[in-house]
């Protein structure tokens, strides 16, 4: 971690989970890595406003939570929305105690930056990072999805990651941490493949000079996240021993005894904590972001075990 000006903010490290549903983007994408220390100035009252994310989305059937139905996809399994931050989250309205203000004005960013930026960094980490095409379908490259797909990104910030890129060779891809946690092709009903609901919270707001972008300062939005996907109690069991063959269906038993009550009605989480970044006066477009994400069971238990260190990027 480092600190710029009074707040935290993630930074490099080639952990195992520091992954996008682009494989190993944040191995490319590591934000402010390098922070100066933020000046002091006298306090000030926020105004920032925040718009509507654009596409305007709409409420589909169900309560997903902080994101909504934005537009319906088809593929091999069938059809699925695709979802996008609500418009009445409470990301998307910032308190005051959440904003470096310090940081803010000696990399000098304003509020008016932050009701740019805020809806695209919050369409970013719904969209593309928490609900991509290939998150449970393992028949999409990831390279061509990527390419289709990055749409919030700037051209920059792909051609930094898609030569990074790998697809479903590597257990630790989120790609196929998905197939094999959640099942391959989710059921789809024409809503969310992440039925139970998705949770979105705005941690922080701060300022950052990337090292790796000759000290450019960004605009950084500390983001987290978890989506809830209905999965079969058989499927969650598997995915538990698949990812460490050294571990037994007892331990499970006693940490998640709901995986085998015979209801066959559960939940895997995907969680992710992380940033998103943006350059002074672009904030249309991503320039960087790194998210740590995993797979958890209801009771917290994650189906990644760590990669070893020897293989670490």
């Amino acid at each position: 971690m480092r600190r710029c000006g009074t707040r935290s903010v993630a930074t490099g490290g080639g952990t195992v989970k520091r992954l996008t549903p682009w494989a190993a983007v944040a191995v490319a994408a590591i934000l402010v890595s390098g922070c100066s220390a933020a000046q002091p100035h006298d306090a000030k009252t926020p105004t920032a406003t925040v718009s509507t994310p654009s596409p305007s989305p709409t409420r589909a059937a169900g309560d997903l939570g902080d994101v909504v139905c934005f537009e319906q996809v088809t593929d091999t399994y069938g059809e699925y929305c695709h979802t996008t931050i609500a418009p009445d989250a409470d990301a998307l309205f910032p308190d005051e105690s959440l904003i470096d203000f310090d940081a803010l004005d000696y990399f000098g960013f304003t509020e008016d930056d932050i009701a740019d930026a805020l809806p695209i960094a919050l369409r970013d980490l719904t969209e593309d990072v928490l609900d991509p095409s290939t998150l449970d379908n393992s028949t999409i490259s990831i390279r061509a999805a990527y390419k289709k797909d990055s749409v919030l990104s700037s051209a920059e910030f792909r051609e930094r990651v898609l030569p990074t890129l790998k697809d479903y060779s590597d257990p630790w891809n989120l790609g196929i941490s998905a197939s094999y946690t959640v099942g391959e092709g989710l059921k789809r009903t024409g809503s969310a493949r992440a039925a139970r609901g998705t949770t979105i919270t705005l941690n922080g707001i701060t300022a950052g000079a990337e090292d790796e972008m000759g000290g450019e300062p960004s605009l950084v939005f500390d983001l987290s996240a978890t989506a809830e996907f209905p999965a079969s109690d058989v499927d969650l069991v598997a995915a538990y021993i698949y990812f460490d063959s050294s571990r037994r269906k007892g331990q499970l038993r006693d940490s998640d005894p709901q995986l085998f009550d015979g209801t066959n009605d559960s939940v895997a989480l995907l969680v992710a904590d992380g940033v998103v970044g943006f350059h002074r006066g672009e904030y249309t477009k991503v320039s960087n972001h790194s998210f740590d994400m995993n797979f958890t069971t209801e009771a917290g238990t994650s189906y990644l075990r760590p990669r070893p260190e020897t293989t670490e990027s």
